[in-house]
């Protein structure tokens, strides 16, 4: 079994209605289990702004009565629900995700806003500019 790396990610906790987190956590599924708070995760490539990055969700996460939004578009359409752990758009050799640099941590935070919506009126922070 070969060494788990540990990488810089921006964890975004909509659940628990948390500020946007810098985080370095261990590159393994436990990690994002317990981040994620779900039993299956999903590994997509989305661009926030004008940049691709790599975002880990629930894979399930639709699924869930009341699934609450984490990500949307220019346009506010959904893009993806629950927390979310996102990292740099760069794979390693081996096909291992990459950590964000500073550069684009702060890239990433400059996009997370704090919303308000009908059905949370108190607002939580939700990752905008997220696009297909």
């Amino acid at each position: 079994m070969g060494k788990v790396n540990e990488m810089q990610v921006i964890f975004l906790n909509v659940n628990d209605n948390k500020a946007p987190e810098k985080l370095n956590i261990k590159d393994d599924l436990q990690s994002y289990y317990n981040l994620l708070e779900c039993n299956t995760i999903d590994i997509v490539r989305r661009k926030i702004g004008k940049r691709y990055f790599h975002i880990i969700c629930d894979d399930e996460g639709m699924l869930v009565e009341g699934p609450k939004i984490s990500a949307i578009s220019n346009l506010g359409e959904i893009r993806l629900v629950g927390n979310l752990v996102i990292c740099s758009d760069m794979v390693t050799e081996s096909g291992d995700l990459v950590g964000l640099s500073d550069e684009e941590a702060e890239y990433i935070r400059k996009r997370i806003e704090f919303l308000y919506t009908r059905q949370y009126p108190q607002g939580y922070y939700i990752l905008t500019q997220c696009e297909y």
